[in-house]
């Protein structure tokens, strides 16, 4: 019986994660052909930066809520709303402060002052999407994966109803009114997505506002210690590989420049990498994005219990189907990916980019599932190691390869830097769950 649901769960999820990408990319789709390359361009050099606020704005909280609500269902409602007080003291001063330094990010860091109107739409971003990731992992936690899966489509859904609607009049304002409007359509969807988890899910949330405010302080200073000691060194690694591929635009942008590559060249480049060619290849990604949501919530169950015969089981199955999941997409790409690029994006411009890449960008696909199994395995610190060496290593790879790669330099430092961070997390995840168990202490 438990055999027969789990299979009904993965198999659902991986429903609901089909459906939620075929949007997402319809989404990057639209938009693409909406604002053109120059303006994805310019949203994909602000793309570090999101990454970087949004790292710091929900500070480790989701994943650490989520371990935590799996492991003690009986303080559900009080950890949900210490993190939701966390997160919000948290995304206040950092909205603020993407507003005040938004001129300085825009002309003197990134170079690009058509930039300036995405930064503002960035600063917007940061509540909303921290809302929604403390929302989804207090139910990812109650172990509610269809509840989260099924936000995400809705998230797609109001992006995509914000495209078709409205970013064609803001688009045709020009490059920086384009980026301005994809960033407000990511916006749009996170309202959508918070909105469904509140009203649709099975514990009426949106009735319990009292219940949940009557906390007393004492209990959520408790809670909040606790998710503040998961959170922040998941913090700390997501901050360094945030701050690398913020870098990364600043370093890229400023060696081309000064190799004599001009800011068109650049912009076109670094839009068809960014904007056209990764999504491409991370277009099945959700497959194993569902397979740690799978694993996390339920392998933190089994840990928690004590039965390591269960996280081990579910650890290998999830592991060995996400690399065979990876290896098939591969496959995929590199035979037909000149077609679907053609068929996405009406241009299979960067095809033969696709075709080298295709095999290595496997890698990803049992990224998730190892990562998830490090946090249940109470082995966050660790992963502090292995994103520095990541990091390090990645900066290099720019600082080397630039000069002769161009913007091709960017893909072959993701690659090289996800494969060291996956060798040294599977080393420290094999080794404790199969050879050093006795050390796992919940």
């Amino acid at each position: 019986m438990n055999k027969n649901r789990s299979l009904n769960t993965i198999l659902t999820l991986l429903c609901l994660g089909f459906v939620a990408k075929i949007l997402s990319t319809l989404a990057r789709v639209l938009t693409t052909r909406t604002i053109g390359i120059d303006a994805m361009g310019l949203y994909q050099l602000a793309s570090p930066c999101m990454l970087l606020v949004i790292t710091l704005s929900q500070f480790g909280l989701p994943t650490a809520m989520a371990t935590l609500v799996s492991r003690h269902r009986n303080k559900a409602k009080t950890i949900l709303i210490s993190g939701l007080t966390i997160s919000f003291i948290i995304s206040f001063f950092m909205m603020v402060l993407v507003i005040l330094l938004a001129g300085v990010i825009a002309n003197d860091v990134l170079k690009n002052p058509n930039i300036l109107l995405t930064i503002y739409g960035l600063a917007l971003l940061i509540p909303l999407v921290s809302l929604s990731a403390i929302i989804k992992g207090f139910f990812l936690g109650l172990n509610e994966i269809e509840l989260t899966s099924t936000s995400t489509i809705m998230e797609e859904v109001g992006r995509i109803l914000f495209i078709i609607f409205f970013l064609d009049s803001l688009a045709e304002k020009g490059p920086n009114f384009g980026s301005f409007g994809a960033m407000i359509g990511v916006c749009v969807g996170e309202v959508f997505q918070s909105l469904y988890m509140i009203i649709f899910n099975n514990r009426r949330l949106y009735l319990r506002v009292n219940e949940l405010l009557s906390i007393k302080l004492k209990d959520r200073f408790v809670e909040s210690q606790a998710i503040l000691k998961l959170s922040f060194p998941l913090t700390l690694s997501r901050l360094i590989g945030s701050i690398t591929y913020f870098l990364e635009s600043i370093i890229i942008s400023n060696l081309m420049l000064k190799y004599g590559y001009g800011v068109e060249v650049l912009t076109h480049d670094y839009g068809l990498l960014s904007g056209y060619v990764m999504p491409l290849l991370l277009m099945p990604g959700f497959f194993a994005t569902s397979f740690a949501n799978y694993l996390l919530p339920n392998m933190s169950k089994s840990v928690g219990k004590g039965n390591l015969k269960d996280a081990k089981m579910k650890f290998k199955k999830m592991f060995i189907i996400s690399a065979g999941t990876g290896l098939f997409f591969s496959l995929v790409f590199f035979l037909f990916g000149d077609k679907l690029m053609l068929f996405l994006y009406g241009t299979n411009e960067g095809y033969q980019m696709v075709k080298i890449l295709a095999f290595p960008f496997a890698i990803y696909y049992i990224e998730s599932p190892i990562a998830a199994a490090m946090h249940a395995l109470n082995l966050t610190t660790k992963a502090f190691y292995s994103t520095i060496i990541s990091c390090i290593i990645r900066i290099l790879i720019l600082l080397i390869f630039t000069k002769n790669l161009q913007v091709n330099s960017v893909a072959l430092a993701t690659i090289v830097a996800v494969f060291i961070d996956v060798l040294i997390n599977g080393f420290f995840v094999f080794d404790r769950l199969f050879f050093h168990n006795e050390k796992i202490v919940i």
